[in-house]
């Protein structure tokens, strides 16, 4: 359980520090780009936009995956918050992370397939499409991963064998 953890951690501080420095990036490119075109400098970065529809996807999936790891996704919870000392309500959250989980599973299949399909290259950085695709089954297997425990733990507490949240979290 403690290796466990450790992984957890681990691959909570690569998500959530991947997709901040895609941010980074994505900023420094906007900022470089908005600065040639405003100096008039000569040189054409023909390859911003390439390079800026890489690191936004990448940042989106790798993000996703992190606010899904710590639950701080954005989410309706007023059902949640209202019945979150109920033992019957987890297994509609159970059934709610399962319907998710579906849907997961497909991003994670299709992403899969879109990457390996994607085999021409970019026109500017002459790098395969399906490297930037590559982002979709990556943060889907996380997504899922981190969906499943959530189911778990949902089920675990409509029978009882986790507490119920205290009063006023969910």
């Amino acid at each position: 359980m403690k290796l466990l953890r450790k992984i957890d951690t681990v691959v909570g501080r690569v998500l959530r520090w991947g997709a901040m420095g895609c941010m980074a990036l994505l900023m420094l490119v906007l900022l470089t780009n908005v600065a040639v075109r405003l100096l008039r400098v000569g040189t054409m970065m023909s390859w911003y936009t390439e390079v800026v529809e890489i690191l936004f996807a990448w940042m989106v999936m790798l993000g996703a995956a992190s606010l899904c790891r710590t639950m701080e996704h954005f989410r309706v919870d007023l059902l949640k918050i209202k019945f979150a000392q109920k033992r019957g309500f987890y297994i509609f959250d159970a059934i709610a992370y399962a319907i998710a989980l579906v849907f997961y599973v497909y991003l994670l299949v299709y992403g899969v397939r879109l990457a390996q399909c994607a085999t021409q290259p970019m026109p500017v950085l002459g790098i395969c499409k399906g490297y930037g695709y590559l982002c979709i089954p990556v943060g889907a297997l996380f997504l899922c991963l981190y969906t499943v425990r959530d189911i778990v733990l949902a089920l675990g507490r409509f029978v009882g064998k986790l507490p119920l949240p205290v009063k006023g979290q969910a």
